[in-house]
């Protein structure tokens, strides 16, 4: 027997991993009528989502007229949006019965922006969070009428980190929903000091090795999806998946930047503290190198390298 889902109507924008474990939540409960996400996302998930669950979609640039006409005429009572990376204006904020909520992986207003999980993981949050807010012609700015923390464990990598924090959203979304007339007009107060998540660059997956070995190695940590840490030696795009730190404010020796050997572990000398590298792939090579012995192979092979 099947349970009769809830007739709120939803529709729901998205474009990314975050968004795709919701909608699985969501689909089990309520009639979402359409999905909308992002033109230029190079994310086909969201899509196979709507084609297996026989989902109405569609792939925008922008709200044209004809894609708010299309919102007129579903008549929503609730618009979701998470990670999706446009901002509605006051004519679609206004077309939902209920509104217009997002759901923001941070403790609001902390990390407002486009990579708050990237953030917190880099600069080392103790906790972060999921804030619902009730949405305004702002990005991240209305009014919060739900928030959870979360604790950051220093061993996280984004991945972990987002699949939790998507997880728990669904999970509070769908209590959320049940009660809409009571949540949607809410105001969560708390002391969270405002700061931003700028958006993540390839550029920023270059490694410093200037920096302390803690620091490079949460920033590989956060990358190890998307952008991907890495480095450059021998004229060779490394990029590093997984690693270990061993931080020291004495420093090193020798060349910061160097790669030395030590019971066929091997590890990068960094201004303070050595890098461990433990998972790592090639450019133009679609295999990851999983053991510390194929790495310590391929870098014992390649010249111009320092034995300790």
């Amino acid at each position: 027997m099947f349970l009769k889902k809830n007739n709120l109507k939803i529709i729901f924008m998205g474009s990314c991993y975050f968004s795709l474990n919701q909608l699985f939540i969501l689909n089990k409960k309520y009639i979402i009528s359409l999905i909308i996400f992002k033109e230029k996302i190079n994310f086909y998930k969201i899509k196979e989502f709507a084609i297996k669950n026989k989902i109405f979609f569609l792939k925008i640039k922008n709200f044209s007229n004809e894609i708010i006409n299309i919102i007129k005429n579903i008549n929503p009572d609730i618009i979701i949006v998470s990670s999706f990376g446009l901002l509605l204006n006051n004519t679609i904020l206004n077309i939902p019965k209920y509104g217009c909520i997002n759901i923001h992986p941070s403790l609001l207003p902390s990390l407002k922006g486009p990579a708050p999980i990237y953030w917190a993981i880099i600069k080392n949050y103790k906790y972060t969070g999921i804030s619902i807010i009730k949405m305004n012609d702002i990005f991240d700015n209305g009014n919060i009428i739900f928030q959870i923390k979360y604790k950051i464990k220093k061993h996280f990598d984004y991945k972990y980190l987002s699949n939790k924090l998507s997880n728990m959203s669904g999970i509070v979304l769908n209590n959320i929903l049940e009660k809409i007339e009571y949540y949607i007009n809410l105001k969560v107060k708390n002391n969270y000091i405002e700061s931003y998540a700028r958006k993540i660059t390839k550029s920023d997956a270059l490694l410093n090795f200037n920096n302390n070995s803690f620091l490079e190695y949460k920033k590989i940590k956060s990358f190890n999806i998307w952008p991907i840490c890495y480095f450059i030696f021998n004229d060779k795009k490394i990029k590093i998946i997984d690693s270990k730190y061993r931080f020291s404010k004495i420093k090193f020796n020798k060349k910061i930047g160097n790669i030395f050997f030590f019971k066929k572990k091997v590890f990068i000398i960094l201004k303070y503290g050595l890098l461990e590298i433990i998972k790592i792939k090639i450019q133009n090579k679609k295999n990851i190198l999983y053991m510390r012995n194929d790495i310590f192979t391929f870098f014992n092979n390649l010249k111009k390298k320092t034995i300790f």
